[in-house]
Protein backbone atom coordinates (compact mmCIF):
# COMPACT_ATOMS: atom_id res chain seq x y z
CA UNK A 1 0.00 0.00 0.00
CA UNK A 2 3.14 2.33 1.37
CA UNK A 3 4.59 1.68 -2.14
CA UNK A 4 1.42 2.63 -4.40
CA UNK A 5 1.59 5.66 -2.28
CA UNK A 6 5.12 6.60 -3.31
CA UNK A 7 3.94 5.44 -7.11
CA UNK A 8 0.97 7.76 -6.90
CA UNK A 9 3.67 10.75 -5.62
CA UNK A 10 5.84 10.37 -8.58
CA UNK A 11 3.53 10.57 -10.87
CA UNK A 12 1.44 13.07 -9.60
CA UNK A 13 4.97 15.04 -9.90
CA UNK A 14 5.59 13.77 -13.24
CA UNK A 15 2.03 15.70 -14.30
CA UNK A 16 2.57 18.61 -12.31
CA UNK A 17 5.56 19.04 -14.55
CA UNK A 18 3.62 18.73 -17.59
CA UNK A 19 1.09 21.11 -16.58
CA UNK A 20 -1.43 19.80 -14.49
CA UNK A 21 -2.87 21.09 -11.09
CA UNK A 22 -2.87 19.34 -7.84
CA UNK A 23 -6.25 18.81 -7.18
CA UNK A 24 -6.11 18.23 -3.05
CA UNK A 25 -6.05 21.38 -1.20
CA UNK A 26 -3.25 19.67 1.55
CA UNK A 27 -0.87 18.18 -0.79
CA UNK A 28 -0.94 21.29 -2.64
CA UNK A 29 0.13 23.45 0.45
CA UNK A 30 2.60 20.12 0.92
CA UNK A 31 4.01 20.84 -2.17
CA UNK A 32 4.23 24.28 -1.88
CA UNK A 33 7.15 23.59 0.98
CA UNK A 34 8.92 21.49 -1.09
CA UNK A 35 8.98 17.94 -3.05
CA UNK A 36 10.74 16.36 0.07
CA UNK A 37 8.07 17.36 2.51
CA UNK A 38 5.49 16.13 -0.07
CA UNK A 39 6.80 12.74 -0.09
CA UNK A 40 7.12 12.76 3.80
CA UNK A 41 3.56 14.02 4.11
CA UNK A 42 1.87 11.59 1.47
CA UNK A 43 4.11 8.36 2.46
CA UNK A 44 3.67 9.40 6.30
CA UNK A 45 -0.05 9.36 6.35
CA UNK A 46 -0.62 6.68 4.42
CA UNK A 47 1.72 4.53 6.55
CA UNK A 48 -0.03 5.53 9.56
CA UNK A 49 -3.49 4.58 8.15
CA UNK A 50 -2.20 1.55 6.93
CA UNK A 51 -0.79 0.39 10.08
CA UNK A 52 -3.72 1.49 12.62
CA UNK A 53 -5.95 -0.59 9.93
CA UNK A 54 -2.93 -3.42 9.96
CA UNK A 55 -3.19 -3.70 13.93
CA UNK A 56 -7.06 -3.81 13.76
CA UNK A 57 -7.34 -6.34 11.16
CA UNK A 58 -9.10 -8.92 12.85
CA UNK A 59 -11.97 -6.31 12.64
CA UNK A 60 -14.21 -7.15 9.61
CA UNK A 61 -14.15 -3.15 8.88
CA UNK A 62 -10.20 -2.68 9.06
CA UNK A 63 -9.91 -5.74 6.82
CA UNK A 64 -12.96 -4.18 4.49
CA UNK A 65 -10.69 -1.02 4.86
CA UNK A 66 -7.08 -2.45 3.73
CA UNK A 67 -8.61 -4.22 1.07
CA UNK A 68 -10.84 -1.22 -0.04
CA UNK A 69 -7.91 0.89 0.09
CA UNK A 70 -5.85 -1.28 -2.26
CA UNK A 71 -8.50 -1.09 -5.01
CA UNK A 72 -8.44 2.35 -4.56
CA UNK A 73 -4.81 3.16 -5.24
CA UNK A 74 -4.73 0.37 -8.13
CA UNK A 75 -7.16 2.62 -10.02
CA UNK A 76 -5.52 5.70 -9.16
CA UNK A 77 -2.61 4.06 -10.55
CA UNK A 78 -4.54 2.94 -13.55
CA UNK A 79 -5.54 6.53 -14.19
CA UNK A 80 -2.10 7.96 -13.67
CA UNK A 81 -0.63 5.55 -16.28
CA UNK A 82 -3.66 6.20 -18.82
CA UNK A 83 -2.63 9.99 -18.37
CA UNK A 84 0.92 9.38 -19.49
CA UNK A 85 -0.17 7.45 -22.25
CA UNK A 86 -3.00 9.59 -23.81
CA UNK A 87 -0.42 12.22 -22.57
Amino acid sequence: MVVFCILDAFFTLHHLGRGAIEGNPLMRAALSQGTFFFYSLKTGMTALGVIFLALHQQLPLSWHGLNALTVAYAALLGYHVSLCWHA
